[in-house]
């Protein structure tokens, strides 16, 4: 991702000016052009922080007396509210998309909290059947303009999931239909071992996969989340139920436990519950 960054937009906006010219002026113009292109605030914000950390190491080599990035305009990216569902929702959308291929992507999602990246890069070769296990090891991302697997962005990222009886059923069931799809695919069909493959046997479109969780959502007569808020009910779910934040974190592939504490403890109403009775008792003595 860091290198389509670099090599579609970085290079070509100011690969051509000298570091001892390059100034604040360039890098508004650099955020300018993509905001032009369609990039999302996300995008040219971590466009600007990747190149800060290249021009901080000019710096420290004395190549540029000062990092141009500092006097930058910033990047503003709004906060997204978190809209967890709500477990009846949860079930809703797993019991209606019982037999179709979009049961388990619910499932991995929902429950296990994958990012959409992970989710369309599982392999079959990441699930063990006999451990009952589920190991997130890349992501599916966009590189220059083409579809690869390629690497987590941490170390945590990577994590092995246990898997319960009834996604390992979901699973087995996903893998004939998959295999179904092979047949009727014909000549068409380019096996890759992916879990979430598009009709011919690659990479799925996320575009697409956007589509259809909004499309389960309006079937369930379920109000509009994003995707991500999938991944938050997961985690908000397990918060709510007792599971120990550095758990959740684990379980997310979180960097710190600060991070998932920042995220889902003050939205969920776990902390505050039974203060309720504590206050009714107060009132009883008064």
């Amino acid at each position: 991702w860091y290198i389509g960054l670099a090599n579609t937009f970085i290079v070509p906006a100011i690969g051509h000016v000298t570091l001892g010219k390059l100034s604040k002026h360039h890098i508004n113009q650099l955020m300018n052009q993509m905001a032009g292109a369609g990039q999302s605030p996300r995008s040219q914000q971590q466009a600007r922080a990747l190149l800060s950390v290249a021009l901080n190491a000019a710096v420290e080599d004395d190549l540029i007396a000062f990092n141009p990035v500092a006097n930058s305009r910033r990047i503003k990216v709004a906060k997204f509210q978190i809209e967890p569902l709500s477990e009846v929702e949860v079930n809703t959308l797993l019991s209606k998309s019982v037999g179709t291929l979009q049961h388990v992507r619910m499932r991995v999602a929902l429950l296990y909290g994958l990012r959409q990246g992970e989710a369309l890069g599982l392999r079959w070769s990441d699930i063990d059947f006999k451990k009952k296990t589920l190991t997130v090891r890349c992501q599916l991302q966009k590189v220059d303009g083409i579809k690869q697997l390629v690497k987590l962005k941490t170390v945590s990222s990577r994590r092995t999931l246990p898997l319960d009886e009834n996604t390992l059923i979901a699973l087995q069931e996903h893998k004939r239909l998959i295999e179904a799809a092979g047949v009727s695919a014909g000549a068409k069909w380019t096996e890759t071992d992916l879990v979430f493959p598009n009709a011919t046997g690659g990479f799925a479109n996320s575009r697409w996969d956007h589509t259809l969780w909004s499309r389960s959502l309006q079937d369930a007569g379920i109000p509009k989340r994003r995707l991500h808020d999938a991944r938050h009910t997961a985690a908000t779910i397990l918060f709510d139920r007792g599971m120990d934040i550095e758990v959740i974190r684990r379980f997310l592939g979180h960097s710190s436990v600060e991070l998932t504490a920042k995220t889902y403890v003050h939205h969920s109403d776990r902390a505050l519950r039974g203060t309720s009775d504590i206050l009714a008792a107060l009132g009883e003595a008064n």
